[in-house]
């Protein structure tokens, strides 16, 4: 919700404390690197973009929500 109302650092947070009890939650480095691109961490987007294509490397990438981490 804080994202999609525009509260991009504040989303950040949020994600950031969910991934460091799970840190290979998908869904969360996928809001993370939203969130953080959002907020104008470019370098920090990018990292958790790598994060994403590593971890989806073998799986299903066609996923509406990976492709522009793909493209």
């Amino acid at each position: 919700l804080l994202y999609e109302i525009g509260y991009f650092s504040e989303a950040l947070d949020q994600y950031k404390t969910v991934l460091d009890g799970s840190p290979n939650r998908l869904n969360a480095l996928v809001g993370a690197a939203n969130a953080a691109s959002g907020s104008g961490q470019a370098e920090l987007a990018r990292e958790y973009a790598r994060l994403i294509r590593e971890q989806t490397r073998a799986g299903n990438r066609h996923r509406s929500t990976l492709a522009p981490f793909w493209n």
